[in-house]
């Protein structure tokens, strides 16, 4: 069964997401901080790992550069809603910049969620 790390500090929308890729047959583990991303990235394999940008502590952007020093990371899909002073399509930018192939921009829909899963699995172009 495919595995996928979730990374979303809105607990409610870690919820939603993991509801949805729980339904569409896929294993998740999911967590709100980065911190606990690494811990879990040391234990375990996952198959694809989905980070929300911006996050209290360590955002997604140091998640997704810590998984470039990793042999065979696994990945990702960066998702954001925006924030206060920066918007959403920028720091989906800057995600790509690192090397993501995936991005979403909250809010979406759960197809569009499903089908971004699909196809970051079935790319098999990682993190560089």
């Amino acid at each position: 069964m495919t595995q996928i790390l979730l990374i979303e500090d809105e607990v409610q929308l870690q919820s939603l997401y993991q509801r949805f890729l729980k339904e569409a047959g896929f294993q998740v583990i999911s967590t709100n901080s980065g911190k606990s991303a690494f811990e879990i990235l040391a234990q375990i394999h996952v198959d694809l790992l989905i980070t929300d940008i911006l996050m209290p502590e360590m955002d997604g952007i140091e998640i997704i550069c810590h998984l470039r020093t990793m042999n065979n990371p696994p990945p990702v899909i960066a998702i954001s809603g925006g924030g206060i002073y920066l918007q959403k399509r920028n720091l989906l930018e800057m995600a790509k910049e690192f090397g993501v192939q995936h991005t979403l921009c909250k809010p979406f829909t759960q197809d569009e969620l499903l089908e971004t899963v699909k196809k970051a699995l079935g790319n098999s172009q990682v993190i560089q």
